[in-house]
């Protein structure tokens, strides 16, 4: 799921490479031993961490190219970077730095839905608010089976259609000033994702 949301669809549902990425990130946390900052000069498996870096960097380098290629982009968010101008080096780093974070630091750690509501309601707002604006791609593509109206606009039977989230977490009239990052908009009082019945969609919803 991180990988998807900071990194591009072709990665995350890449198997190979998924399962790469993970070995060589456990492999970096394993080699994060303390002979190795005291005494840097003695040979150990340490040594491999520069190779197993570069082995990340060169996975990732390798999609990054493939979305550069790409005729049309996506609103995946490596493309997002790249057309903010980011730099190669910048966003290798960034994803990097995130997925580390993810797997390392709570990859192992189950925390029950109940801590999250109730416990920790601030990193609930944060992760609502990450989902609204990650989260934006299109949804329930589907051939039409008969014609039909919707909106003012006919659609002929067979014609596909799809669902774009996007026109709904980035809804002024929804959220105020909605490019914004703003985990406050959920508190009460404020609600913004119930000013209508579907306008929010993440995970479940």
């Amino acid at each position: 799921m991180t990988v998807r949301m900071i990194t591009c669809d072709e990665l995350a549902t890449n198997y190979e490479d998924m399962c790469l990425l993970q070995k060589y990130y456990w492999d970096l946390e394993k080699s994060a031993m303390p002979t190795a900052l005291l005494l840097p000069w003695i040979p150990s498996p340490v040594k491999k961490k520069l190779a197993m870096t570069k082995v990340l960097y060169m996975i990732l380098k390798n999609y990054i190219d493939k979305q550069k290629a790409a005729q049309t982009p996506s609103m995946d968010a490596i493309d997002v970077l790249l057309g903010k101008g980011d730099e190669e080096h910048r966003i290798i780093s960034f994803i990097l730095s995130v997925i580390f974070a993810a797997l390392i630091n709570t990859g192992m750690n189950a925390i029950p839905i109940a801590a999250w509501e109730d416990d920790m309601p601030v990193v609930n707002l944060v992760l609502h608010e990450i989902i609204r604006i990650t989260q934006n791609q299109t949804l329930l593509h589907r051939n039409v089976s008969d014609d039909m109206e919707f909106g003012g606009q006919k659609i002929a039977k067979g014609e596909f259609i799809v669902y774009s989230i996007y026109d709904l977490h980035m809804n002024p009239d929804f959220y105020e000033n909605s490019e914004m990052f703003d985990p406050d908009r959920y508190r009460p009082g404020r609600e913004e994702d119930k000013k209508s019945m579907f306008a929010y969609i993440g995970w479940g919803q």
